[in-house]
């Protein structure tokens, strides 16, 4: 089946201030990108949801994925926004439109995702790490209950890492709501 997320590595985004430079991954509704600040050589996740005429006639038992791209796009930012001061939530830097795609920039969690490191042994022995990880997943859940919103969404997939894998990032608000 050929890919429905439009090919945009190498090219730039937000007015030519990102270089995109490589897939990170592919859901349902878009995709993720690692990006390059043309201006300041920082990285970004750029997570871009599908444009609409890519999305028709897709069939989904959850309630917010019937929702049109820009709905979505709207909720998305305002649940994240509202926690995204925690320091275990990755960090929201802007959010934008532009190639009819909804886009974040996002933190870049070199370390991946938490299921990817469950899939290597490197958390299998270091009892200490995986404690730190659980105290920050909670703490990192528990603000965003504070402050009314549910995650709805929280796996493996949805915590990143960063490059050592001592910090952990609740992302992926796309099902969150209030």
């Amino acid at each position: 089946m050929p890919s429905r997320v439009p090919d945009i590595v190498g090219k730039t985004m937000s007015g030519g201030r990102l270089l995109v430079l490589s897939v990170l991954g592919k859901g349902a509704f878009g995709a993720v990108y690692r990006t390059k600040d043309t201006q300041t050589g920082e990285e970004y996740a750029l997570k871009c949801l599908l444009p609409d005429s890519l999305r028709r006639g897709r069939r989904t038992d959850v309630e917010l994925h019937d929702l049109t791209p820009g709905i979505r796009f709207r909720k998305e930012m305002e649940a994240h926004s509202a926690v995204a001061d925690h320091p275990h939530v990755l960090s929201l830097h802007r959010a934008f439109i532009e190639h009819d795609m909804h886009c974040f920039v996002l933190d870049f969690c070199p370390g991946g995702s938490l299921l990817n490191v469950i899939l290597t042994p490197y958390f299998g022995y270091q009892d200490a790490l995986i404690k730190q990880a659980l105290v920050q997943i909670i703490d990192a859940v528990a603000h965003c209950h504070s402050h009314g919103i549910a995650h709805r969404d929280l796996k493996p997939a949805n915590i990143l890492l960063s490059a050592d894998n001592s910090h952990t990032y609740l992302a992926d608000f796309g099902l969150a709501t209030r």
